[in-house]
């Protein structure tokens, strides 16, 4: 397969639609009055939904990692979907760019490496994406459905926003907010969970904020069995996503 180059497509994702949704999102919260106590409650419970559902157990350990199988097919499409909230593409732009990341680890290659700058490996890497060979989602390019997603994957978040706006402006609002802290917090493990330790770059452990990223800051646990869906490897060690592939595989 022919490689891509991506830097245009993340570029424009990213400056079209995702700055533009989180300018809004920040003006909403000072300038619009809602229930404080309706919103956070229903920002957190899409956030449980976008992060631990759509992101960790749908474009990390399934659709980037393969380590489960849902039940039924259905299954696979719905989480699909619902990655699309967390503002960092669709599920196989997303599994591109991880797979690579897990390719190229702390190296100069890496697309999110910290060893250019947190402020790189933050967000400026949406705007200087690598060449990525094809080859590395082969299987995806296969599955009809998931790309019809990924190449929707916009139109679904507005038409849900949308949708949700006209049956009641809060229900939008805490949407909106759960997905820039979704993208943030997701940013975040980007930045922080590689570290230069001992003068090697290496992935870390962050425990206290593995509950509320669905297991994403047990980094390295997962850089150290990335074929596992379970991040967890002690019993304080907490991994929600998990919990909920439990449910769902096979």
């Amino acid at each position: 397969m022919n490689g891509l180059d991506l830097t245009k497509e993340f570029r424009d994702y990213y400056l079209k639609f995702n700055l533009p949704l989180q300018i809004v999102a920040v003006i909403a919260a000072i300038f619009l009055s809602f229930d404080i106590t309706k919103v956070l409650f229903l920002t957190i419970v899409f956030h449980v939904l976008i992060y631990w559902v759509g992101i960790q157990c749908g474009s990390h350990k399934l659709f980037s990692h393969k380590s489960w199988i849902p039940k039924y097919k259905w299954i696979t499409y719905a989480i699909g979907v619902i990655s699309c909230f967390g503002l960092m593409g669709g599920p196989i732009l997303w599994s591109l760019m991880h797979r690579w990341h897990h390719a190229h680890s702390d190296t100069d290659s890496d697309p999110h490496s910290p060893k250019h700058g947190l402020l790189h490996s933050y967000f400026i890497w949406f705007l200087n994406i690598p060449h990525v060979p094809l080859r590395i989602i082969k299987d995806h390019i296969l599955d009809y459905n998931l790309i019809r997603i990924d190449k929707n994957c916009k139109k679904i978040v507005f038409i849900t926003l949308l949708f949700l706006t006209l049956l009641d402006y809060e229900i939008a609002l805490s949407l909106l907010f759960a997905m820039v802290i979704t993208f943030h917090l997701e940013m975040s493990v980007n930045c922080f969970a590689h570290k230069q330790l001992d003068g090697e770059w290496k992935s870390v452990n962050y425990i206290s904020l593995a509950f509320i990223t669905g297991g994403s800051t047990l980094h390295a646990n997962h850089h150290a069995d990335s074929s596992n869906w379970n991040f967890s490897k002690k019993w304080y060690e907490f991994d929600p996503s998990a919990w909920i592939i439990k449910c769902l595989k096979k």
